[in-house]
């Protein structure tokens, strides 16, 4: 079988109140040609974070305009992949690691996308909370 490229984009909009490790200040690539700003569900959101940790993974990262990684409520995050390899194989550990989630984070559900018309693409819509699980 012949393998074909895919995109895939995981979109998130996490209600959280989680911190992180302050972040440099710095300018972050659009690797995707997405924009630096994006509009979602009547908000704005800019381009706080990016990494191209492979050749064929992408990851940006977007909050509202008055929000860091220290204190945030909403966060827009973009995954893509592009290579050699099948879109559920892509797509499946991200899905397995939401079903274990929800036994415990009651606000985690999510909603797979894929695209009809082009059978190398699809769009994992999710929603997690900042609950930590607890032993």
């Amino acid at each position: 079988m012949n393998k074909k490229k895919l995109l895939l984009a995981i979109g998130l909009i996490s209600l959280t109140l989680i911190s992180f490790t302050t972040l440099n200040l710095q300018e972050f690539i659009d690797y995707l040609s997405i924009g630096k700003q994006l509009q979602f569900d009547n908000e704005k959101f800019e381009l706080k974070w990016s990494s191209h940790p492979s050749a064929e993974y992408y990851k940006q990262e977007y909050l509202r305009e008055d929000e860091n990684f220290n204190s945030f409520h909403k966060m827009l995050m973009v995954d893509a992949m592009v290579g050699d390899i099948w879109v559920s194989d892509a797509v499946e550990p991200k899905l397995k690691g939401l079903e274990k989630r929800k036994q415990w984070d009651f606000v985690c559900n999510y909603t797979l996308y894929e695209n009809e018309d082009k059978k190398n693409e699809a769009i994992i819509d999710f929603v997690v909370s900042d609950t930590m699980y607890i032993y």
